[in-house]
C-alpha cells in the first residue's frame, strides 16, 4: 500500500513538474506546501523552500491580497472554485498577468482541506483590460486593427445557434444578433 501511494506521489510530481502552467497548494492559512517549477519561475524564486517560507498572499500586491481575502477566497469556500484575471507579484517585484484557477482540495471528508491554483502567464495576451483600452483608443482615434486568420476555421455549416446562443451575443434579443435598428445581412 506504501508503496502504491509513493508511486501515485511521484507521477504526480513529474505530471506537475512536465508543464509551464504554474501550479501551487497550500493551506486553508496560505501557507505554501507545493509549487511547481512554472510557479517557481513565475515568482522569481530559487527553489521551493524560499516559495514554502510565505504565504500565497505575499505573491500579490496590497489591493489585489484583499481582493483576495475579502472577495475571491470567500467565493472558492462557497462555490470551490473561482477563475479570473489577477497579477502575481514576484519575489523581485516584477507583475505578471495571470489568469488563475484557484479551487479547493477536499479530505476524505469532503471537508475543505487545501486550495490549489493552477496560473497561466497571460502577459502575452494582454489582460481584459487592456484589450478593452485597446478598442476605446481605437475607438476614440477611428482607428481599429481587427486579425483575420489567414486559414477559414472548420466546417461550421452544421452548428445552429439557439435563441439562447443568439441572446448571449453582446447586444443581441430574440432572432437579432445585434443591435442595428435595421435589417441587415445577418437580421433579415
Amino acid at each position: 500500500m506504501r508503496a502504491q501511494v509513493q508511486e501515485r506521489e511521484a507521477r504526480f510530481t513529474r505530471f506537475a513538474e512536465a508543464t509551464d502552467y504554474g501550479f501551487g497548494m497550500g493551506e486553508l492559512t496560505g501557507r505554501l506546501t507545493y509549487a511547481n517549477s512554472g510557479l517557481l519561475r513565475m515568482l522569481d524564486e530559487q527553489g521551493p523552500k524560499d516559495a514554502y517560507a510565505k504565504t500565497f498572499f505575499d505573491y500579490y500586491t496590497e489591493e489585489d491580497r484583499k481582493a483576495l481575502e475579502s472577495e475571491i477566497l470567500p467565493i472558492v469556500l462557497e462555490k470551490g472554485q473561482w477563475v479570473g484575471e489577477i497579477p502575481l507579484l514576484s519575489s523581485k517585484g516584477r507583475l505578471t498577468h495571470t489568469e488563475q484557477n484557484i479551487f479547493l482540495i477536499y479530505d476524505e471528508r469532503g471537508e475543505p482541506h487545501m486550495v490549489a491554483n493552477i496560473i497561466t502567464d497571460i502577459a502575452e495576451e494582454g489582460s481584459l483590460d487592456d484589450q478593452v483600452r485597446m478598442w476605446n483608443e481605437g475607438l476614440s482615434t477611428g482607428s481599429i486593427n481587427l486579425y483575420v486568420p489567414l486559414e477559414k476555421p472548420a466546417d461550421l455549416s452544421d452548428i445552429e445557434l439557439s435563441d439562447a446562443d443568439l441572446e448571449a451575443v453582446a447586444g443581441g434579443a430574440g432572432d437579432c444578433c445585434c443591435s442595428c435598428s435595421s435589417p441587415c445581412c445577418s437580421c433579415s
